[in-house]
């Protein structure tokens, strides 16, 4: 990536305004990513939206109302020259006229539009899975550990939100006026409606989509991902290798669906761990190379076990959220 330093006011301002390259753009992105220089473009783009109002807002050129009033006043002052006689009259026409003037640019200065700041919300999941609905009707699954931050309420031009750490499924509400965008340290993810996960793992990241579409991008690299398809991020080199998503089981903590087909127990146990913060214990490893073909939602841990128990020949036994799977099982 090039230099901060070329990250100029001026750089940003045609970023504003729709008018930067896509390089430009994507070297903004990832310079956004430090906590100082979003603190920076904050202040730029609240200039620029006190500037720039929306189509429905009354703009205020106090500008060009000056230089209107100037040259009204310089009419006069010209014409009283050539007039004395009525330059009585023409005074007290130009004071009004300054009235008047000043009283529409003051009523259109406190009526224009003022970006409002908005408070961020932190949340940490800590030891447990935790769903929370955004302002835009989205919704985040945060899984074990994890750290998302967002605003109270998102602003009329984009869903900006940022995922510090752990793993997040997305459920995205279909807006094409505003994208909905996720800042991780890695890579930027940009929709406008569909769900993915999101798992960030020491210095990388890996993107895998549900339904839908997503870019995932970065100073470095940027690709287009469709449902079934993961994009893996390495810290090493920020570039991007994209393969076809091998377990749709990976966001089940978040969908509570989990589908097996011919899966060995041993993955099928994972998953229920991972889906339910459970512990699953056997008592002979010999069952771990058994297969089930099953599929399951919006079901509990223990019932799930109970019917895999059924179903391989074996019994299961809980202590609080501890299970163990005892038997021979299907050999």
């Amino acid at each position: 990536m090039k230099n901060d330093a070329e990250i100029t006011d001026d750089l940003i301002y045609r970023y504003l305004a729709g008018e930067a390259s896509p390089e430009d753009a994507l070297r903004i992105d990832a310079w956004l990513q430090a906590h100082d220089n979003r603190r920076h473009y904050l202040e730029i783009k609240a200039v620029w939206d006190a500037t720039h109002p929306t189509k429905s807002s009354r703009p205020v050129d106090t500008a060009s109302a000056w230089a209107a009033l100037q040259t009204r006043m310089t009419s006069v002052r010209t014409h009283s020259e050539s007039a004395k006689p009525k330059s009585f009259v023409f005074a007290i026409a130009a004071s009004i006229l300054l009235v008047l003037t000043c009283s529409v640019i003051l009523y259109l200065y406190l009526n224009r539009d003022v970006p409002s700041v908005t408070n961020e919300i932190a949340l940490q999941s800590g030891s447990s899975i935790r769903k929370v609905s955004l302002p835009d009707g989205s919704e985040v699954t945060l899984y074990h550990n994890s750290a998302l931050v967002y605003p109270e309420q998102f602003p009329k031009d984009n869903r900006l939100i940022r995922l510090e750490g752990g793993e997040a499924f997305f459920s995205v509400a279909s807006d094409p006026t505003r994208p909905f965008i996720v800042h991780a340290p890695q890579a930027d993810i940009r929709v406008t409606g569909t769900s993915f996960n999101v798992l960030m793992k020491g210095d990388s990241l890996t993107v895998s989509v549900n339904e839908g579409s997503v870019k995932v991008y970065n100073a470095t690299d940027s690709v287009t991902l469709t449902g079934g398809y993961t994009a893996h991020i390495s810290g090493k080199d920020n570039l991007f290798t994209v393969t076809s998503t091998a377990d749709p089981n990976l966001w089940a903590y978040a969908t509570g669906k989990l589908v097996f087909d011919e899966t060995r127990l041993s993955e099928v146990i994972r998953h229920i761990e991972k889906t339910y913060s459970c512990s699953i214990n056997v008592r002979n490893e010999s069952i771990y190379a058994c297969r089930l073909t099953a599929r399951f939602e919006d079901d509990s841990a223990q019932n799930i076990l109970n019917l895999i128990a059924e179903t391989l020949n074996l019994s299961v036994s809980r202590d609080d959220s501890v299970f163990t799977l005892e038997g021979e099982g299907c050999h």
